[in-house]
């Protein structure tokens, strides 16, 4: 048992190299000329009108010892109140998401159609090889490896989970892509993370 261990940890340490090479998901990209400070809602965003406009700083929420989605709220730099219920802020690095109780998400991609990675560590436990490794530092990567769904707001501004219908509707009148879509071989998070790319790029924020 203890021998399987190893080889599941080498396993993955390669896995995490791979990763690392490919880049973090965890990175807000395509934003531009937004302000910095507490979005009411996604609509607003998109206007760039936020609803307080001050300095913030992300805050680590402390969490169990069980591996979990990562816990981050915010602060005012001046350490006035949080604006509660709020839909994201901006910290001007990256956008965050409130997915309720004021625990914000890092958005993977920011843009018209922005998006961000669920993931599911619940399944891990804490005496699993894989827990110990995301535990003993410098592999916070080796977490892409449990993706499970992507998120994403459609042209409506309404959050939708990424799969074959969602998509194919968001791309429905786009040709060019409709076509190169209707050929690929897998219909799987890759593929719906590179037409919400696609998507974002062809229409980018004002």
């Amino acid at each position: 048992m203890f021998i399987k261990k190893i080889l599941l940890a080498i396993l993955l340490f390669s896995v995490t190299d791979t990763i690392n090479a490919q880049g973090n998901t965890d990175s807000t990209k395509i934003v531009i000329n937004r302000k910095v400070g507490v979005y009411k809602t996604y609509a607003d965003f998109l206007k760039n009108m936020p609803l307080v406009v001050k300095p913030i700083h992300i805050v680590h929420v402390k969490s169990s010892h069980k591996p979990e989605n990562q816990k981050l709220t915010y602060e005012f730099i001046d350490s006035s109140a949080i604006i509660k219920d709020a839909w994201g802020v901006y910290d001007g690095d990256k956008v965050y998401i409130n997915d309720g109780d004021d625990k914000y998400i890092p958005m993977s991609i920011v843009g018209r159609y922005s998006f961000y990675i669920y993931k599911d560590y619940t399944k891990l436990r804490a005496t699993s090889p894989t827990y110990l490794i995301m535990r003993t530092g410098g592999v916070d990567n080796a977490r892409n490896m449990f993706d499970s769904t992507i998120q994403f707001y459609n042209e409506k501004g309404k959050l939708k989970k990424a799969n074959n219908q969602s998509i194919g509707w968001l791309i429905r009148n786009e040709k060019d892509f409709v076509a190169e879509y209707n050929k690929e071989a897998y219909l799987d998070n890759n593929t719906f993370r590179k037409y919400l790319m696609k998507m974002n790029m062809r229409y980018p924020l004002d």
